[in-house]
């Protein structure tokens, strides 16, 4: 059922995904099934942390992947280097919220890991608001420290995206 409506999406040239050219899922089965079904020079952002069978598979085909720690940080630059090919990657930060993501302290070790490596290049760096439906002094915080940590990125990679709200975030804190 989900590839009988990814391909009557893909079809409609109506669709939202027609419109992009760069497109975000969460799990490398969903990238190649849209690669595969919707448009080939698509550029897909892989969200979820991969394995590290699933970072080759992500590097071979193109996708841009998330890195969330210094290690697979180091073993998405092997893997590149072993393909012999470039890895874009946006960088997922820990603001707070606990789960997966760099934290604040281990941001200059992961720069640093990138701008030594020659197989990869930073596209962006992200959080996630623990709170983002409504206005809370919890996501200030966050917030007050991504700003910071894009600071720092910034310093390094002047034109790095940093993005931390996803649409309940957009409209309670436009800032």
């Amino acid at each position: 059922l989900k590839e009988l409506r990814l391909k009557l999406a893909c079809n409609n040239p109506t669709t939202f995904i027609v419109k992009f050219r760069t497109i975000a899922c969460a799990a490398l089965s969903e990238a190649l099934l849209i690669k595969e079904i919707c448009a080939p020079d698509l550029k897909i952002i892989v969200l979820r942390a991969l394995t590290d069978f699933e970072i080759k598979i992500a590097i071979q085909n193109n996708f841009q992947i998330t890195k969330n720690s210094i290690r697979t940080l180091k073993t998405a630059d092997k893997i590149a280097e072993t393909e012999n090919k470039e890895i874009r990657v946006h960088l997922k930060v820990d603001t707070g919220l606990g789960r997966l993501g760099f934290l604040p302290e281990e941001i200059s070790g992961a720069l640093n890991e990138i701008t030594r490596s020659k197989n990869i290049e930073l596209k962006s760096v992200f959080s996630h608001l623990a709170v983002s439906y409504q206005k809370h002094e919890f996501s200030d915080r966050q917030l007050n420290i991504f700003n910071e940590i894009c600071g720092i990125v910034r310093k390094k990679f002047p034109e790095i995206i940093c993005h931390i709200a996803a649409t309940a975030g957009i409209i309670s804190l436009p800032e």
